[in-house]
């Protein structure tokens, strides 16, 4: 059986992981500007682990539904926002 990229699972999922590659973008940004401090960066990091972990469960069944796809935009959008305080906070990697 193979899967059908143009199911509304699949487009879900591929959503799902161009926001995960897009925020991975957005601390490497941070790092290169040295808005991110090592610490920072590593617990952003290990946020984004967090979000690749739910991406995964979502879908280790063949099919993402709108329940589960509602559970990891919920992490993403709180990882997005730990990004942001993070990058605009006061402290600059020296």
């Amino acid at each position: 059986m193979t899967g059908n990229p143009q199911s509304d699972s699949s487009k879900r999922m591929q959503s799902d992981v161009q926001r995960n590659v897009n925020q991975q973008q957005r601390i490497e940004y941070g790092v290169q500007s040295g808005s991110l401090t090592n610490r920072e960066t590593a617990k952003l990091e290990h946020g984004q682990a967090k979000v690749a972990k739910a991406e995964a469960n979502a879908g280790r069944d063949g099919h993402v539904n709108a329940n589960e796809q509602a559970r990891v935009q919920g992490a993403e959008n709180h990882q997005s926002k730990h990004i942001y305080r993070q990058k605009h906070d006061a402290q600059q990697k020296n």
